[in-house]
């Protein structure tokens, strides 16, 4: 009985933990075809200091976000190398929108989509965007709200607007895989 009580205490506690400050989080992403390898991914990534900061507790000192894309094979490789360079681990816990360019759309996204779901970094409630006339990148460094100063709010409000604009269709990425697959 001794025995079993020292080691349920050694298997308790928060041994893979991580601190807010010690993480980078992912407010969008984006997928063009890239150049030399088949993906270019680009990451929309929160800077906590900026939308916090200010009086009142809200004020956004300067931007709220940074973007950074690379060249990647697959989707969790581009992962990886953002987080060989960027100070911080990546988290998409709260990553709102995930962009198609409209040329990779053409193509076909089902393999992006599939590895999104099985994939339990990606929230169902991600909102799936395919852009017209411009890049998945271009997209996202033009997003600019002027209403919000968090930048994940933004993407929340202008993407349920077809609750009351009948516009847009909730087009999540549960939503969207659900569909891709009924026959």
């Amino acid at each position: 009985l001794a025995a079993l009580i020292a080691l349920s205490s050694t298997f308790s506690g928060c041994f893979d933990a991580s601190e807010i400050d010690d993480l980078a989080y992912v407010v969008a992403i984006g997928f063009d075809k890239g150049e030399n390898n088949f993906l270019k991914m680009t990451l929309q990534l929160a800077i906590p200091k900026n939308i916090s900061s200010g009086e009142g507790g809200g004020g956004g000192q300067g931007n709220t976000t940074t973007i950074t894309t690379v060249e990647t094979p697959t989707i969790y490789t581009g992962l990886n190398m953002v987080n060989n360079y960027i100070s911080r681990e990546i988290n998409l816990s709260h990553a709102k929108t995930v962009v198609f360019s409209e040329e990779l759309a053409r193509e076909g996204i089902h393999k992006y989509i599939h590895a999104m779901v099985r994939g339990r970094e990606f929230r169902p409630n991600m909102y799936v965007v395919v852009v017209r006339n411009c890049s998945a990148e271009d997209y996202i460094k033009n997003v600019e709200p002027e209403l919000e100063v968090n930048p994940s709010k933004y993407y929340e409000m202008n993407y349920n607007s077809y609750k009351y604009t009948g516009f847009t269709a909730p087009t999540t990425l549960i939503n969207f895989y659900l569909q891709e697959e009924c026959t």
